[in-house]
């Protein structure tokens, strides 16, 4: 009986290694010794249903379908193909199937690096997922998790989690054992708080935590310094304090609809920023330090606040390429426009702007120019209107 038990389990192992001629070896072990694997056949087909769930043919897109094999039909495909397909499998994309569960048999899918299930109906996950230990992206959004699921934080191997649009209200501190996290996403949940324990994760590069219920600066990633993109626009912060200047590795900030007046002088110290929002708040005027030491800025989005002027440093930023300054109170624009020559997006409309230097000529690279909603005269407007129907390829 040992030796029937040795044969099985080295049969077993075979097929289950996710190494092609091993699984040649095992099938063909399997039927010369007469290794019963009929509920292993039950799994694999279980498995490769549930990832070609819906599908009449097997996945042209599938790299581990031969060229031959595409279009086959599912009743058709033998199982050592489907054997070959489940364990050789390295990303799986099945968004928006109305999936409820997860099979425990997801735990042969060894070879997994990334798996999409985005827009389903997930509540849990089986724990048989925390075996798959070659998988590094994992995207869960607009699913129906109210919890953050603890099998997650077994997967300290994951370099990517996006958790965003969920009903998740807190995150647990067992979330330090994901010290290889370089993106965390967890947009449009209902956390309130963060635990200490996220400043475990020293590899992470962007923190996504937009439209939470987070009512301060989360003072939990302040030591966080590596950090190069975050978003906690849409929490009701009101403030950011002076330790937003520890971020100098930082390149994306987005802080909108936070109720802003103002921006501390420590902004100085983010000289790396290429990407910055601030649409949405309270600012009636803008200080000049997130300018004068950010020259490298591309997306710069100060539209829908109580703006009546802006610096001129900001007519500096020449790498800019978007510029938003719309549904603002802005009555002038300085002549240092024309210096914007990389522009191609720029948003002025619903400001009190009764003219347009013309400098704005100079903006040969513009797509995209809104005026719409201004003061203009007649006169005024008629140059404008004949030059940006002429030149820009989206006039409005």
């Amino acid at each position: 009986m040992s030796e029937i038990n040795s044969e099985k389990e080295n049969v077993m192992r075979l097929l289950q290694s996710g190494q092609e001629k091993n699984i040649e070896l095992g099938l063909t072990l399997a039927d010369s010794l007469q290794v019963d694997i009929t509920e292993f056949k039950h799994d694999i087909e279980i498995i490769f249903d549930w990832f070609n769930i819906g599908d009449r043919f097997i996945d042209k897109f599938d790299p581990t379908i031969s060229w031959a094999d595409r279009y086959t039909s599912k009743s058709e495909f033998p199982f050592h193909k489907k054997l070959r397909t489940v364990t050789l499998t390295k990303e799986i994309y099945l968004n928006k199937r109305n999936l409820a569960s997860i099979p425990a048999q997801i735990k042969y899918l060894v070879n997994l690096e990334a798996m999409d299930l985005h827009n389903n109906q997930l509540t849990e996950l089986p724990i048989e997922i925390t075996t798959l230990h070659n998988l590094r992206r994992l995207r869960l959004y607009r699913n129906h998790f109210s919890v953050f699921p603890a099998e997650i934080c077994k997967m300290t191997q994951l370099t990517e989690l996006n958790l965003g649009y969920n009903q998740i209200d807190s995150i647990p501190a067992k979330i330090a054992n994901m010290t290889n996290l370089v993106s965390l996403d967890l947009n449009n949940n209902q956390i309130k708080s963060i635990p200490t324990e996220i400043a475990n994760l020293t590899s992470l590069k962007g923190l996504y935590l937009r439209n939470n219920k987070l009512t301060n600066w989360p003072s939990q990633i302040n030591t966080m310094t590596l950090l190069q993109a975050i978003d906690l626009s849409e929490n009701p912060l009101q403030s950011i304090p002076a330790e937003i200047g520890n971020f100098t590795e930082l390149e994306v900030l987005q802080l909108t609809s936070i109720n802003l007046t103002s921006l501390p002088t420590e902004i100085e110290k983010l000289t790396k920023l290429t990407y910055i929002a601030l649409s949405r708040n309270q600012f009636q005027s803008l200080s000049t330090e997130l300018l004068v030491s950010n020259k490298d800025i591309h997306h710069l989005d100060l539209s829908h606040n109580q703006l009546k002027s802006v610096p001129d440093h900001l007519f500096d930023l020449t790498k800019l390429q978007t510029l938003y300054l719309n549904d603002n109170q802005l009555e002038s624009i300085s002549e240092k426009i024309g210096n914007l020559t990389m522009l191609e997006e720029l948003l002025l409309q619903n400001n009190q702007l009764q003219s347009l230097p013309s400098q704005i000529t100079n903006l040969t690279k513009l797509e995209v120019l809104s005026v719409n909603g201004n003061p203009f005269s007649e006169e005024e407007y008629k140059w404008i209107n004949e030059w940006g129907s002429n030149n820009i390829g989206d006039f409005y």
